[in-house]
Parts: structure tokens; sequence; C-alpha cells
């Protein structure tokens, strides 16, 4: 008695069994059935309609969650560019006044990029909830958190987190904070910003993942993630 991943190559699909000198020529007949659609109408009488519709509502759900997770990479690597333009800055070091030998900020270009930072979070935040893959909402909850713990500095320089963790920006609190605080909030590594940029980069790419398995493809990506295989996408293939 032998098997063919994992089915006894006695029984065919409805439970008749078959002896073991004819199993070649069975396996060749359910080929012939199955390239000529007959074997799609007896697998759908034999399991009936009502797999048919939950196929379909899983097809679009699996669409929708496509739509969703290609927004949240997107929003992702928006965030990823204006955090890390916030952490790679010389703003925050200023440059001196040959006349008067005292340091001077720009304090309007400051204002973009954090402006452009806040936008961009508030924007990943939101795309990120309306997501149902489990690994891209652990990232941002830890992205979250990340941001929360520095809530103290972040509202020092004008930044305020509300009850749906968006964040806020006070603009006039912002253009009159203290330039060391801004510099050590947003400046290097270890800061805001950098923890942000790589939360963002793992988000981005999560979902990228994400977007791959809902296409049922198979194969191994350059940093070695497994892409799930559609087994429903072979089935279909014989039709």
């Amino acid at each position: 008695m032998s098997t063919y991943f994992g089915i006894n190559s006695n029984y065919n699909f409805f439970g008749t069994s078959s002896s073991t000198s004819t199993s070649g020529s069975s396996l060749l007949s359910d080929y012939a059935l199955i390239r000529t659609g007959a074997y799609k109408k007896l697998m759908n009488a034999y399991y009936g309609d009502s797999s048919s519709k939950v196929d379909s509502q899983t097809e679009q759900a699996e669409k929708q969650e496509k739509v969703t997770l290609k927004s949240v990479k997107s929003s992702a690597e928006g965030l990823y560019s204006s955090a890390q333009a916030l952490k790679n800055t010389n703003l925050f070091e200023g440059t001196v006044n040959k006349e008067t030998g005292e340091k001077e900020y720009n304090r309007e270009e400051i204002k973009k990029l954090v402006s452009n930072f806040v936008e961009d979070y508030n924007k990943t935040i939101e795309t990120a909830g309306n997501a149902d893959t489990t690994s891209v909402l652990r990232k941002t909850v830890f992205m979250i958190g990340d941001v929360n713990v520095n809530a103290g500095l972040l509202e020092d320089a004008g930044i305020s987190i509300g009850e749906d963790n968006k964040l806020k920006l006070d603009e006039t609190k912002l253009s009159e904070a203290n330039m060391s605080t801004l510099k050590s909030l947003f400046k290097g590594a270890h800061s805001i910003a950098d923890k942000v940029m790589t939360k963002a980069s793992e988000i981005g790419r999560l979902s990228g993942v994400a977007i791959n398995k809902t296409n049922g493809s198979v194969s191994y990506t350059s940093s070695g993630d497994y892409k799930n295989l559609s087994t429903s996408s072979i089935y279909q293939s014989f039709f």
C-alpha cells in the first residue's frame, strides 16, 4: 500500500476502494477528469455550494487586506524618510553669526521636518490600525511604545500624544523649544527619530511580506522570509 501526498492510493476522494494493480490507471483517469473539467464538477457536488461561498468571502477579505497593506507599506516608507531626515539633519547644530558670535537656528526648516514627521507618523498609525496582519500590528504597537515613553520630552517640544496615539504639533511651542531638547529627541542614534525610522522600516518590510503571501506565491525573499504556498491556487490551476 502506497501513499501520494499523504493520501492512501487505494482510495479515491469519494472513499471507494481500488485495487493496487489498477492504482496507476486510476491516477491517470483522475488526471483525465481534471483536464476535462469533470473533476471540478464532482468536487463541487461532493462538498456542496457552501464551500464556494466561503472561498468567495475569503478571497474578498484577502483582496481588501492587500489594499490595506499596500497603504501601510506606502505610509511606512514615507515615515522612514521623514524620520531619517530628522535624524541626519545638521539644523540642530546651527550656524555661528559672525557679527554676534552667537549660534542661530533655522527654526522654519526645523518646523517643516518635524511637521512632516508628525504627519507621516499619524498616517502610518492610521493605516496600520486598519490591517489584520498580526506582525504589522505588533510592530506598530512597539513603535507607539517607543514614542509614548518619551511623552514628557515631546511635550516640551510642542508635540502632544492623543488618546488615539496620534501626535499633535503646536508650532508656536516648537518654535520656542530649547534646541538641546529638540536635538536629544531627534538627532542621531537612539533618538526617537532613529527608533521610529527602524520600526517604520520593519513595518514596511512586514507589509511587503504579507502582500506576497496574499498573492499565493512560493519562494524565499532576499531576507530569508518564506512566502506561503496557496493550495487553492494549485487546485484552480487544473481548470
